[in-house]
């Protein structure tokens, strides 16, 4: 029969006063011979009555401890030892008089063996519940008969009714906090977890729930539904936390299956594969979970274990473009009221793919912004969606370097040609909305869906340049991805680091730009060896994701037709980029100088009779500027023609003419 938590809370404080009064009893009758009954109802300062210990029914928090944990009677009345020693005074005093020295102030397995009725050695054994669930902490001493003994702390706080956070888990394992809100989750997917571990019919080794998904806030919040309907307290740890070595490790299940018995815990671990020592980590999970009983759920990657426990891999969906607007109505309060209009929700809603947790710190954010001040809706779109970039950003070190793109378009100087291919790929971006979702597009195939574009042509010519406006007048972050860092000899390492990259640029849709990508996308070949056929699955691979990414990526190569022809097939635009002509060359002269750069009689016809590229160009100019601020001057032709002469000897090229001097 279930009780309210007020009498569950009467029933506990009275239940653990009765207990402590008894072993008073025993204590004061050994030492002096005499009884002093003593009415204890309310001696011990107990919480109020909003315990979370509650779970609805009669058992007291000491029945349920003794219960749980299978102790003896002398077993309990030596825990309650314990505590009475950190819950009233006059135990200390007892203590000392009843092991006739006043320097032994404090319980001992002797003393309890000798006070107490039904006495067992074996009840401070490290196998016997006492020791292996650290219900008692065994103090150093000279024997083990005379060793002071103390209560875990949290083990106290439960008798009390408090409910706590074990110290020892500090960094290392976090409670989630119950919070009523209506979080955006993946009911299907909670639902069948739910339904899975009801069903179990070992319900100490439920099935590992293995969440996936590139949205972690997704996976925590379909563990937190579980956990509300299976009235459980979820508490999350980090793979990298772990400790290194087995005994500690073994420890610390232990302190976790303690925990199951005390508040009903159930576990999310977090997995990240871009984490160091990567195998090693992974060992240590599996170490774990083949022996944690209790409820796990593991979020990341689930492909690298391999467990003697079953192990369901769930794919959790990240919340849709309805539900990503409800959350942002629904928890930004005041900011709900943002003057954005229906079709910039839907721009914001389409870009970026934000969790819960990420729109809350926008909102708080955005808090800071005198948003009062702004003249219309669309600085105040632009203020959200540069909050919004900046919490998707999950830059890799090692495989890609974020760039903040900065360059514009009067920084091009390109024929007629190219600059429209450039603003086709713009339009393409900023349309996409009305053509997949509106024009049903996205409904009649996923494939297809992304923006993949090949710059070619000599090194300098503007490839990298027209990439960064791109990702400027998109909005974006621009990911320029390390190949040298991405290609590896082993085996299925390449499209690991792959996917990796472009799991990091999903949820913002940033610009991602694989420089010198022949190295990476060139030709399949026949296949004459094993090392022949892991190449061609690795294109066939990049093939593939490249369909799936929904972003712009763009790919440069100086050789165009060193490209696979299958995957040329793929790409929505071909931009060849193609050497200046003097015309050009005069145009990146007259802007390659920022406004701010004093310059003074600056031929610019017969700078551009130079046939150099842009690259080159700009190259020059900076080294000008550099002599022409040692010798505080304006930029002069002097300084280029220095400047000039040292691009060409790096060049191993030769000026003639009017060049030399």
């Amino acid at each position: 029969m279930k009780i309210s938590p007020q009498q569950w809370q009467q029933q506990n404080q009275s239940d653990l006063s009765a207990a402590l009064n008894e072993i008073r009893q025993i204590l004061l009758h050994y030492a002096t011979g005499q009884d002093n009954v003593k009415e204890t109802p309310d001696t011990i300062p107990l919480p109020s009555p909003a315990s979370e210990q509650w779970q609805g029914g009669s058992a007291t928090a000491l029945q349920h401890l003794c219960e749980k944990f299978g102790l003896s009677t002398f077993e309990r009345q030596l825990l309650l030892l314990c505590a009475g020693m950190e819950l009233e005074g006059e135990f200390a005093a007892l203590c000392a008089q009843a092991q006739g020295n006043p320097q032994q102030a404090y319980p001992t397995l002797g003393l309890a063996l000798s006070v107490f009725p039904d006495p067992h050695w074996s009840a401070l054994t490290p196998q016997a519940p006492l020791r292996y669930w650290q219900l008692i902490e065994v103090d150093a001493g000279p024997a083990l008969n005379v060793s002071p003994l103390r209560i875990a702390e949290r083990v106290l706080h439960y008798l009390t009714g408090v409910s706590c956070f074990d110290a020892q888990w500090l960094g290392l394992i976090n409670p989630q906090q119950d919070e009523s809100r209506a979080e955006a989750v993946d009911q299907h997917c909670a639902t069948q977890i739910i339904r899975i571990w009801s069903q179990a019919t070992e319900s100490a080794m439920l099935p590992v729930m293995g969440l996936s998904d590139q949205d972690n806030g997704a996976q925590l919040a379909v563990a937190r539904r579980v956990c509300d309907e299976l009235q459980l307290q979820l508490y999350t740890l980090a793979a990298h936390t772990l400790p290194n070595n087995m005994k500690a490790l073994a420890n610390l299940q232990t302190l976790m299956e303690r925990e199951v018995i005390l508040s009903h815990a159930a576990y999310l671990l977090e997995y990240d594969d871009t984490e160091d020592q990567e195998r090693k980590i992974a060992a240590q999970v599996c170490y774990l979970l083949e022996r944690l009983r209790a409820p796990c759920f593991i979020a990341g990657c689930t492909t690298a274990f391999s467990m003697n426990r079953s192990l369901i891999k769930l794919n959790v969906k990240p919340p849709s473009h309805e539900e990503q607007l409800s959350i942002w109505q629904s928890r930004l309060g005041e900011g709900s009221q943002l003057p954005l209009s229906p079709a910039q929700w839907e721009c914001l809603m389409d870009q970026f793919h934000l969790n819960e947790r990420q729109i809350v710190t926008i909102g708080e954010e955005l808090k800071g912004i005198a948003i009062d001040d702004r003249k219309n809706a669309d600085e105040c779109y632009q203020a959200i969606w540069q909050l919004c970039r900046k919490q998707c950003r999950k830059p890799l070190a090692g495989l890609i370097r974020a760039i903040e793109p900065r360059a514009q378009w009067h920084d091009l100087a390109l024929p007629q040609q190219q600059s429209r291919l450039l603003k086709e790929m713009l339009l393409q971006v900023k349309q996409r909305t009305k053509v997949y979702r509106h024009w049903g597009f996205a409904h009649k195939s996923s494939r297809g869906l992304g923006l993949s574009a090949l710059f070619s042509g000599p090194s300098g010519t503007g490839k990298t340049l027209a990439a960064e406006v791109l990702a400027n007048q998109c909005g974006l972050d621009l990911y320029c991805i390390d190949l040298s860092a991405v290609v590896s000899k082993y085996i299925g390492e390449t499209e690991k680091n792959l996917e990796k990259i472009f799991c990091a640029a999903e949820n913002s849709g940033a610009v991602l730009l694989f420089d010198e990508a022949d190295a990476l996308f060139g030709k399949r070949s026949e296949v004459n060896n094993s090392n022949d056929r892991y190449a061609n699955m690795e294109v066939s691979y990049l093939l593939q994701r490249m369909e799936a990414y929904q972003g712009l990526s763009i790919l440069t190569t100086n050789l165009k037709s060193a490209m696979d022809s299958a995957f040329m097939r793929r790409l929505r635009f071909v931009v060849t980029f193609t050497f200046p002509n003097p015309r050009q060359r005069a145009e990146i002269w007259q802007r390659i100088f920022p406004e701010q750069t004093p310059t003074e009689s600056l031929d610019i016809e017969k700078l551009a009779s130079l046939n150099i590229t842009g690259g080159n160009i700009r190259s020059i100019a900076l080294n000008a500027a550099f002599l022409a601020a040692d010798a505080d001057e304006a930029v002069n032709m002097r300084h280029l023609t220095y400047a000039i002469q040292n691009e060409f000897l790096k060049l191993d090229k030769t000026l003639t003419g009017q060049w030399v001097t």
